[in-house]
């Protein structure tokens, strides 16, 4: 074996004698009690551990060095101290009586995550896993992590402890899709967090940080391992509904983080008081399209939420043609003459978006709140009055603190102490009930001058116009039922037609203007690209004049085609680009498995996900190809794998000119 005596156990590089390291700046070896095992141990005759990481309820995770690559690499051992024990030799693992069950139960999901990673290696945003074995009545998994600047250590470094979109979006928008395919695969993260992203040398962000559901739970076998202000509240649930909305609950709290440079409130705080703000400063840099995708991906129940990746992809990507004109922020004036302007509510890009939209928008308790003078105290809407309760304030961060942990609570006074300034929050909440009072009073005053503007419209316009009461068509966007709904008296002979494109068509069809004015007729068809309910194309181009009465054709999204995953193992990889790609309209990306000699090479040896599941076009799959013919002796192993019998393999490639699998 290597001699690995020289290796430096903080970054398991050589370096010469005891003094410092001149890779990572270390001197002497870091100091290692038990139950971590001991600087040096070996496992599987390859992996030699250095200093022990990240440590949790579920296990430890070493630096290491792997003899057989002669890299550093990351080594993660399932050793829950609540559950088992070390034996007599410091390396074994020994159940703890009466928890033989639960330590059985914990390493099976253990492996069984680790070895779902193994098989998704190569994602571009997913830390490489390599290894997965089991030795000492445990299991170990071995993944390429060796980066030690994590997202949280960036942001922190920053001036505001924030970045602007642009920036984000290279950095977040990549590992949307690696989510997407973690899901696909059955492997929700459930603890995602600023430090679960690392950052490699070329400036891209990896995804890491797994653990078994187990440790990601508040009620399990195991502790809970819970990031406050990044789990949703079905994290800390005794039967919470998790799923793909709980990752994209937390990925939007760590975009909510970077953007904004604070951590969100506890999701449980917010169910009983939501006061989650965006400070003008940095809402007036954001588009409207990414503060509704963290509106819609931070509600506080799943019902409200965005529902999966694909959903979330889609909103952060918006075109301004894929968000409704109604979507405009409201203004309103706060107590001391400052403007706060709320989230935009109305119509967001997809139809599930649009859902979660219109419901925060409709509640009398919004998720995030827009505020201009950070320097007074915050006017908030809430669903009932409040208790006596300390009152948040927003400053500006300095440069010796956390971000998000600015709020201090003076015993027994129940007074907010912030910048030796104290509030009394009886006070405030008293100046707030008059502020709401006032703003009611406005809003009627407002509504009335409307009805008044809409009303005198009318009279001139049937003053001018012979009486028909209608004011001409001249607006080439899509219609507005509430403003249609304004237009009174006979319907004109003539209309010119709108742009319907990129709208919704349950607005237009519901509209009682241009319903009346035009035959309109559906047509439906699938779209990876158009949201679901959107109109892509119409028969006659917006501008255009017709008469009443005229046939309009509207072709309306329903959203991509969904369909059976075809069974393509045995094809070649110009049979599965010409099926998955071509024909139905996948994203296929290509890895290698070991070829024991008994597969024919470069055929498809499975498939993520596995023939029959459903998929939708623009979906990505994985295909694992059979790799090259093995140029070892026939009794040679390979790590992780039994080499069978030696026999000459089949060399016949499967007929795949026959009709394609059903779908």
């Amino acid at each position: 074996m290597e001699d690995t005596s020289k290796l430096c156990f903080c970054c398991m590089r050589p370096k010469e004698g005891d003094g410092k390291c001149p890779h990572c700046g270390s001197e002497g070896k870091p100091e290692q009690k038990a139950p971590l095992l001991e600087l040096g141990t070996t496992l599987s005759s390859r992996y030699v551990l250095g200093k022990a990481g990240r440590k949790n309820s579920e296990g430890i995770t070493y630096i290491a060095y792997d003899t057989k690559t002669g890299e550093p690499c990351s080594v993660r051992e399932f050793f829950p101290e609540s559950l088992c024990a070390r034996a007599a030799d410091g390396v074994a693992a020994v159940p703890a009586p009466g928890s033989e069950e639960a330590y059985l139960e914990c390493r099976a999901t253990f492996i069984e995550l680790w070895k779902k990673l193994l098989r998704l290696r190569g994602l571009t945003s997913l830390i490489e896993v390599t290894d997965v074995f089991t030795a000492d009545n445990t299991a170990y998994a071995v993944f390429s992590e060796t980066e030690e600047r994590t997202l949280r250590d960036y942001l922190l470094e920053t001036p505001e402890g924030s970045v602007e979109w642009d920036q984000a979006r290279v950095l977040f928008m990549p590992v949307l899709s690696t989510l997407g395919t973690l899901h696909t695969s059955g492997v929700i993260h459930k603890g995602i967090n600023p430090s679960a992203f690392l950052f490699t040398e070329d400036g891209k962000l990896k995804l890491t940080d797994f653990s078994i559901h187990q440790a990601r739970l508040a009620f399990s076998d195991l502790e809970s391992d819970i990031e406050d202000g990044y789990a949703p509240v079905e994290i800390y649930e005794e039967d919470g509904d998790v799923g793909p909305w709980t990752d994209v609950y937390s990925f939007c709290a760590v975009l909510f983080r970077a953007l904004v440079g604070s951590t969100p409130i506890s999701a449980p705080v917010r169910r009983q008081n939501d006061q989650m703000m965006i400070p003008a400063k940095y809402a007036e840099k954001l588009p409207p399209y990414v503060i509704n995708s963290l509106i819609s991906g931070m509600q506080i129940e799943v019902a409200d939420r965005t529902r999966n990746v694909e959903q979330l992809r889609a909103n952060l990507s918006a075109s301004p043609h894929a968000v409704s004109a109604s979507v405009k922020p409201l203004y309103r004036r706060a107590a001391i003459g400052e403007g706060v302007r709320e989230a935009p509510s109305g119509v967001s890009p997809t139809g599930a978006a649009a859902a979660a939209a219109a419901a925060a928008s409709a509640s009398a308790k919004p998720v995030i709140s827009y505020q201009t003078d950070v320097s007074r105290t915050s006017i908030e809407r809430e669903s009932k009055p409040a208790a006596r309760r300390p009152v948040r304030l927003i400053d500006d961060i300095s440069d010796d603190e956390e971000p998000g942990a600015r709020t201090k609570v003076l015993p027994k006074t129940g007074v907010v102490s912030h910048r030796k300034k104290d509030v009394d929050p009886v006070e405030v909440l008293a100046q707030q009930k008059k502020l709401a009072s006032r703003r009611k009073w406005l809003t009627v005053l407002l509504v009335l001058l409307v009805l008044l503007m809409f009303v005198g419209l009318g009279y001139l316009a049937k003053v001018l116009f012979g009486g028909s009461g209608e004011l001409p068509s001249t607006s080439t966007t899509a219609p507005n039922a509430s403003s249609a709904s304004q237009q009174g008296g006979n319907l004109p002979e003539t209309v010119q037609i709108p742009e319907f494109r990129n709208h919704y068509y349950d607005q237009i069809a519901n509209d009682n203007y241009y319903s009346k004015l035009l035959d309109i007729i559906a047509v439906y068809e699938n779209s990876a690209s158009v949201a679901n309910g959107l109109v892509i194309n119409q028969s006659i181009a917006a501008g255009n004049t017709v008469t009443r009465g005229t046939k309009i054709t509207l072709t309306v999204s329903i959203g991509p085609k969904q369909f059976q995953m075809p069974n393509v193992i045995g094809y070649t990889e110009e049979q599965a680009i010409a099926l998955l790609c071509t024909q139905n309209g996948l994203v296929m990306s290509k890895q290698s498995k070991y070829n024991d000699g008994t597969h024919v090479p470069d055929t498809v040896a499975e498939t993520l996900p596995a023939a029959g599941a459903t998929v939708s076009q623009g979906d990505a799959v994985i295909v694992s190809f059979w790799g090259p013919m093995p140029t070892v002796s026939p009794d040679t192993t390979v790590p992780g794998e039994t080499a069978p019998g030696f026999t000459v393999p089949d060399t016949t490639v499967p007929d795949t000119t026959a009709a394609a699998p059903a779908q």
